[in-house]
């Protein structure tokens, strides 16, 4: 209780967010307490200071979440991470499925590159959308990220880039990473889980060149992001309830609307049954009628932001540029990939990606004492962020923007964002992956002029 008081305190405090990786949990989880909140006052989020943080420095074999976790396994650490692969007997057929892929094997196979995979288990059945060439190819894309994310990394990225890049989105394809409870009758309490779908198995067997987990399942493909609210979207641990959001993406035609906008990259903001329950019975009657579809429809254009992908922990801009920063300057959450560098985020990417135990974080765990990383603190400890940010963000209702606040102490993160009437909006879950976008479920409609 006392280190949740201090970090309330915390939260009240601070003004600006920097590469928002938090050291527990993404903001979705149940473990968050509600009664930590934003300041309200928008004039103090109108400065962006220079990013702070504090070290943090976890015991080796223990992690601060309620599920099994015996330490880092160094009984491979000299072989590389697809020997890895083809060495355990539980993932030989994720290496067998990754050696027709030259780009993968390669990598995976350079001791000078760095990679972490989710390798799934040989009991598990490839998706069905999978079984063409390249389909597989994504596929196996999809469980490997260019990065060094050992099990304390994982807690503190709710989403984490891939070797995936789709072609309707404006960046790399990410992972989702949470905690998740299970049912009374498991024998844990809680699991690491990826894509809020696939349970991480086994942790932390570290390679020469990188990491690799095992989970239990292949994650499910990316679908566009009309699909996944029309058939994806279920009821999640905070009870939040989306049929109302899917009957009005249905009614008003939306889909096609989308389609003709051309979008590379999107984030839409879904009210959930309890936010449209906040309207008047009648006027909720009048949009889902005939005569109040284009009403509907204009309604849903303010919910959608297009071209900008803004994750709880990473932003992507139109053609590949960082957003608007109230107050601050244009920056990325993630523009740190290589230490004061202003060089532009496509360039980072490739300078973090080919360098050993660098990626765009301006934190990270110590790998080995050979790593030269200029941020690295002591050995066992790493830097974590913390602080505020706001980005202003136009919609596809022309005219209409939206202010998208995210305040962080250490782990906890919370998002709200304002209408042009100012009023502010919460974001009760974050982070629903999509081939086009991102998802955030909120629990107000937001009503335009």
């Amino acid at each position: 209780m006392l280190l949740l008081t201090l970090l309330g305190l915390l939260l009240k405090i601070i003004h600006a967010v920097p590469e928002a990786f938090p050291p527990y949990l993404p903001v979705q989880s149940a473990f968050i307490p509600e009664d930590i909140g934003l300041v309200e006052e928008p004039d103090d989020l109108k400065t962006t200071p220079t990013p702070a943080s504090f070290t943090f420095c976890p015991p080796v074999n223990h992690i601060p979440h309620n599920f099994p976790y015996v330490g880092p396994d160094y009984r491979w650490s000299n072989k590389t991470v697809l020997d890895i692969l083809g060495s355990l007997e539980q993932t030989q057929a994720f290496a067998d499925s990754l050696r027709p892929f030259q780009d993968l094997a390669s990598r995976l196979s350079d001791p000078g590159l760095n990679s972490t995979v989710w390798a799934v288990a040989d009991s598990a059945a490839l998706p069905a959308g999978c079984q063409s060439h390249q389909a597989l190819h994504d596929c196996l894309a999809n469980h490997i990220s260019p990065h060094w994310v050992p099990t304390i990394r994982e807690l503190s990225m709710p989403n984490t880039p891939t070797l995936l890049r789709p072609r309707t989105l404006n960046g790399d394809a990410r992972i989702h990473i949470s905690v998740s409870s299970l049912s009374e009758t498991a024998t844990v309490g809680a699991a690491l889980m990826v894509n809020r779908y696939s349970r991480v198995i086994e942790h932390d067997i570290m390679a020469r060149n990188g990491v690799v987990h095992v989970v239990d399942a292949y994650l499910p493909l990316l679908q566009p992001m009309t699909s996944f609210i029309d058939s994806s979207l279920a009821p999640d641990q905070r009870g939040c309830h989306l049929n109302l959001i899917r009957k009005a993406v249905q009614h008003a035609e939306f889909a096609a609307h989308l389609e003709q906008a051309k979008l590379h990259g999107a984030t839409f903001f879904a009210p959930d049954d309890a936010a449209f329950g906040q309207l008047d019975p009648r006027y909720l009657d009048f949009l889902f009628s005939e005569q109040g579809k284009g009403v509907l429809k204009t309604m849903l254009q303010g919910h959608l932001v297009p071209n900008r992908t803004l994750f709880s922990n990473a932003f992507y801009d139109d053609e590949g540029t960082s957003g608007r920063v109230s107050g601050g300057s244009v920056e990325t959450y993630e523009a740190r990939a290589v230490a004061g560098s202003d060089a532009d985020s496509d360039q980072q990417a490739a300078v973090a990606g080919s360098k050993k135990h660098q990626g765009w974080y301006e934190y990270e765990l110590t790998p080995n004492p050979e790593s030269d990383h200029s941020t690295q603190s002591e050995s066992g400890c790493y830097k974590v962020p913390w602080g505020r940010r706001q980005f202003c963000l136009p919609t596809l209702r022309p005219g209409m923007e939206l202010t998208f606040d995210v305040a962080r102490a250490g782990g906890f993160i919370k998002m709200s964002v304002r209408s042009n009437r100012a009023t502010r909006v919460r974001v009760k879950a974050a982070d629903f992956l999509c081939s086009d976008g991102i998802v955030h479920i909120v629990d107000k409609v937001f009503l335009f002029p």
